[in-house]
């Protein structure tokens, strides 16, 4: 058998858990207008749907390993490659345009000297204020070409495979093994360069801040003008790139209120805007069927058994396939207080900060007492004014709840990823 033939490009993806971003890559790779490349991807013991992805987008070489250090799991991949480039693309790092590669390739070809190049990342509108800074600050609009104290991003990067196949990484770093390796393999005709026009979204930026300062966000609001243009165009922070399912919960509902919903769920697929959402299926958990007066619409029925958490897993389950396709789930119930511009509201903040999921909720001040099992475990007795009392959120996730798919596994609709809209 003949030796096979060389690709342009091999783009190795790392992750872990990163499901929800991996749909959002892999349908934006797809696009790309350069087309000769093979895509390796990295798994790092994933207990969600990323393996299925890769295989659902007819990924050929996938690399499962339990320990991660960086430099080892890359040369690993390196060595799986075939191709005369390798480019190293973070999983939650997606182009912003289908020229990314093109741009990657062409400035390789013509600097000749350029051993690895990184290219730029920029913020998208729900990145922490923090890590705007930070990529406002190190990826500028401007290329650049150094031998001299080198910096490399391998969260955007592409490398000549040949030389890197024989200057691989350090397999004994747990960080920056990228940096270490521009330091050690550059010298005045070996060089690492910056190319601006290679781009892409970066929404966890370079060191991963969560906390915002008064003066971060001050600063950011001025600088961020420039980053306008890239979300203007910018797919996935727009609803219509997304498909959806809904779930309605109306297990404990009588007839007379199954009418009610019935009512409320005709004047919801009667919104404009709500009926501009790609809704792929719709799941009723309920003791009596409906139907509703656009006959186009059709709800699947699942008769309820057990309590809400248990028939959530059993439905993942056995309708895993046709959830990976499904980007979000949006759920209300059917005592909720929910209509079509306050589920509206979620689905926006949602995707407009590229959330895992959204909820509804209420600041509540005042006198409690929290029990768990029987015992008091947390109180509020004093009668103080009410800026100096403690509060508690209750989560309104009857009212609406927008969420990664992936949360059905566990029986949720929400986690510690969860962010709030007061209602």
């Amino acid at each position: 058998m003949g030796k096979k033939k060389l690709k342009d490009v091999s783009i190795i993806i790392r992750g872990k858990n990163e499901s929800h971003w991996l749909k959002i890559l892999f349908r934006t790779l797809k696009s790309q207008k350069f087309k000769n490349y093979e895509i390796i991807y990295c798994d790092n013991k994933s207990s969600d749907s990323s393996i299925d992805l890769a295989k659902k987008y007819k990924i050929q070489k996938i690399i499962n390993f339990k320990k991660y250090l960086p430099g080892r799991i890359l040369n690993q991949a390196i060595l799986k490659s075939n191709s005369k480039y390798i480019i190293f693309l973070s999983s939650h790092c997606v182009p912003t345009n289908d020229d990314w590669l093109f741009s990657l390739v062409n400035f390789m070809k013509k600097n000749t000297k350029v051993i690895a190049s990184y290219g730029r990342q920029i913020p998208l509108p729900g990145t922490s204020t923090k890590d705007k800074l930070d990529l406002s600050i190190i990826f500028r609009d401007e290329d650049f070409i150094s031998s001299k104290d080198p910096y490399l991003n391998n969260a955007n990067s592409i490398y000549r495979a040949d030389f890197l196949k024989k200057n691989l990484f350090n397999s004994k770093l747990t960080n920056i093994e990228d940096k270490v390796w521009a330091l050690k393999n550059s010298n005045n005709s070996k060089k690492i360069a910056y190319n601006s026009k290679a781009t892409v979204f970066h929404h966890h930026g370079v060191h991963q801040h969560n906390d915002d300062s008064e003066r971060s966000s001050n600063t950011m609001k001025i600088l961020q003008v420039k980053y306008k243009k890239f979300w203007k165009k910018c797919e996935f922070i727009k609803n219509k790139f997304f498909n959806f399912s809904m779930i309605i919960n109306a297990r404990q509902a009588d007839k007379k209120q199954i009418l009610k919903l019935k009512k409320r769920l005709d004047e919801l697929f009667n919104n404009k805007k709500f009926n501009e959402l790609k809704i792929e299926n719709i799941f009723c958990f309920s003791n009596f069927k409906f139907s509703l007066k656009n006959k186009k619409i059709k709800i699947k029925f699942l008769k309820p058994k057990e309590n809400l958490n248990d028939d959530l897993k059993k439905f993942y389950k056995s309708n895993y396939s046709k959830f990976l396709n499904i980007n979000y789930v949006i759920s209300f119930n059917f005592l909720g207080n929910w209509n079509a511009n306050k589920i509206m509201s979620l689905v926006n903040y949602c995707i407009l900060n590229s959330l895992e999921s959204v909820t509804f909720t209420k600041k509540y001040y005042g006198n409690f007492r929290v029990f768990f099992q029987k015992n008091v475990i947390l109180d509020s007795l004093g009668l103080k004014k009410k800026e100096d009392k403690p509060w508690i959120l209750i989560m309104r996730w009857l009212d609406g709840c927008i969420f990664n798919p992936e949360y059905l596994k566990d029986g949720k609709y929400v986690n510690y990823n969860t962010k709030f809209l007061e209602s």
